[in-house]
């Protein structure tokens, strides 16, 4: 009986730990700071920062199993060396995108355009508006992602 007590004893800080971290992890990502997040949950900063060391750690880790490749690929009838990455990004942030109609629906499959859709969700209303009162964005281009890329592009090429 006792290696039984003993063995739940180990796994109950275990479970402990991964609620903490399941806590805290959505928080950090809203950029709440560790003395914020323990005011909202009430779990001591010690444990917090311990948690955000914790979830760094293993996004560290992970970062580092993604891998990148060169493949060759024929593009417009031209053998060339194409680099081939694998990422992860959450749902949410391309629901985001669907929402503020910088993405549409069918086009979530679409490795490019869901990348320039969550580039120029970065940019909230007000500097999409601020770039087409400068002429920097067409009116009917704010849902496109391209064009606010473009558009910040620009900016900053004019600012060199």
């Amino acid at each position: 009986m006792a290696v039984i007590a003993k063995a739940n004893s180990n796994t109950e800080p275990r479970k402990a730990q991964d609620i903490r971290r399941a806590n805290v992890a959505p928080l950090l990502t809203a950029g709440m700071s560790i003395r914020a997040i323990s005011a909202e949950t009430g779990i001591p900063v010690g444990a917090v920062h311990r948690a955000k060391r914790q979830i760094e750690k293993t996004t560290a880790a992970a970062a580092e199993q993604q891998q990148s490749y060169i493949v060759q690929q024929e593009i417009d009838g031209v053998q060339q060396n194409v680099r081939r990455l694998t990422i992860s990004l959450y749902e949410r942030a391309v629901t985001n995108a669907v929402g503020r109609g910088l993405l549409d629906h069918g086009d979530c499959d679409k490795p490019w355009t869901v990348t320039s859709a969550l580039f120029a969700s970065m940019f909230n209303d007000h500097t999409i508006h601020w770039l087409h009162k400068r002429g920097y964005l067409r009116w009917d281009q704010r849902g496109r992602g391209e064009a606010i890329i473009a558009a910040v592009n620009e900016l900053i090429g004019r600012q060199r």
